[in-house]
């Protein structure tokens, strides 16, 4: 389930776009202003959103850590199919692509050790969450659960 609130909360991204691009060290940044909150398997997760195509392709490149019940939240203008890579990546992380519902579509887990590695949707999606390597396990979330993504309305999606 998919709901707009007018205050910002948290938000967090890893390297991706519809197609895959690269991004430099200097072009990154380590951490987005708009959060949001997620609610999945009655747990809350803090993510950074990154709704813009730069956003998108830099994600978490070139960061040390996550935090724990954080992650990043790849918000997308349409429906699609999507493609992750680790280049520049540093951290572990488990991947779930989104239908626009909310429901976990897929989930995949990325490693810093294979940056070449491409993780193609085999479903059109509109969502990708990023968080780190065991969450999703560790919380129960499987393919088939619904996240609960509150968007705030100031978080311009292109």
């Amino acid at each position: 389930m998919i709901l707009r609130e007018k205050n910002l909360c948290g938000l967090c991204w890893l390297a991706v776009l519809g197609g895959v691009t690269a991004c430099s060290d200097t072009t990154c940044p380590t951490d987005i202003p708009r959060t949001a909150a997620l609610h999945i398997s009655g747990q809350k997760l803090s993510v950074e959103i990154a709704a813009t195509p730069s956003e998108r392709s830099c994600g978490l490149a070139f960061r040390q850590n996550l935090p724990g019940n954080q992650g990043m939240l790849f918000v997308y203008p349409d429906v699609g199919i999507r493609e992750f890579w680790m280049k520049n990546t540093r951290i572990p992380l488990d991947l779930a692509y989104l239908a626009e519902t909310g429901r976990v579509a897929e989930i995949y887990q990325m490693s810093p050790s294979d940056p070449e590695q491409r993780y193609r949707s085999g479903h059109s999606i509109a969502f990708a969450l990023e968080v780190n390597r065991g969450w999703f396990e560790a919380h129960d979330v499987n393919i088939g659960d619904t996240i609960t993504i509150q968007i705030p309305e100031s978080v311009e999606i292109r």
